[in-house]
């Protein structure tokens, strides 16, 4: 039979905060985006929830309304944007990035870009720094 201290650390995420730095933690993206839904979408028409974090690597839950935005700025560490849901476009390095449902893109550290919600959207952000002391 396993332990309290096991079941501590092997959890299913569920809202409103899973613990976020277990040793395996499983998610299901449409209870949490249900969750997201049910809030007030935050400051901008942006709202966000960290699912992982660790000190190198985290892995973050966005939903944006059309035509939010967040302006141009830059990661420490390399990041991935996966769209579950909706369509959003990026600006990278001079060039528009369209990315609808199913896509993902993948960016090194430190490289400008902004994000655009052309519907109503929801992307995961996977962060990843090689240097633990680096702040995510």
């Amino acid at each position: 039979m396993a332990s309290d201290q096991e079941h501590a650390e092997s959890r299913t995420a569920g809202s409103p905060q899973p613990s976020l730095g277990e040793t395996m933690l499983t998610v299901n993206w449409q209870s949490e985006l249900d969750w997201l839904r049910r809030e007030n979408t935050g400051e901008n028409g942006r709202l966000s929830k960290t699912i992982v974090k660790y000190p190198n690597f985290s892995v973050v839950l966005m939903v944006m309304k059309p035509e939010a935005k967040f302006p141009e700025h830059k990661s420490a560490g390399r990041i991935s944007v996966q769209v579950l849901k909706g369509h959003i476009q990026m600006h990278v390095l001079g060039s528009l990035v369209d990315l609808p449902a199913g896509n993902l893109v993948a960016l090194d550290r430190g490289v400008l870009h902004d994000v655009e919600a052309l519907d109503e959207s929801a992307f995961v952000l996977t962060i990843f720094s090689s240097e633990t002391g680096e702040k995510l």
